[in-house]
């Protein structure tokens, strides 16, 4: 399978290359915006890429997002941490409509069940909406529907 980076992640990439400040403008856009990033891609006509974001300057072995589609592969979940940054990422393909439930786990085992996980949960710091799902406070994100063919 191919690994999906969004758009707005290779702009960052592209533009640390040059500014090393570039991480700060960029988180301080997500913060002012919310997370995570959802966008239209052409080709994908029936789905959209959201990319979970967390900000950290701790030292962690994995952060992963535990999300409704992706919950029972984990290793698959495991956001990816910028070099010399404190942005943590996952890019998933999510389709038009859906809502999707998440949040995220720090520092985790990829061993446990997904109960045992549950308590671990936390919810994404730049996203107001939340509900609890089955006994369990998760961030939510309604996915849009298509605008255009």
């Amino acid at each position: 399978m191919d690994i999906v980076i969004s758009y707005k992640i290779r702009a960052l990439e592209e533009a640390l290359k040059e500014d090393s400040k570039a991480a700060e403008a960029f988180k301080r856009e997500i913060i002012e915006s919310g997370t995570p990033i959802i966008e239209e891609v052409e080709g994908y006509n029936r789905f959209v890429w959201v990319t979970h974001l967390y900000f950290s300057q701790e030292d962690h072995s994995n952060i992963v997002v535990h999300e409704d589609h992706i919950t029972f592969n984990y290793e698959r979940a495991e956001l990816t941490r910028i070099s010399g940054t404190d942005i943590w990422y996952k890019t998933t393909i999510v389709p038009y409509g859906q809502t999707v439930n998440y949040g995220f786990v720090i520092d985790d085992s990829l061993k446990v069940t997904c109960t045992d996980r549950l308590g671990k949960v936390v919810l994404d710091p730049n996203n107001k909406e939340a509900a609890v799902v089955e006994g369990t406070l998760l961030s939510v994100v309604k996915v849009p529907q298509k605008t255009s063919e």
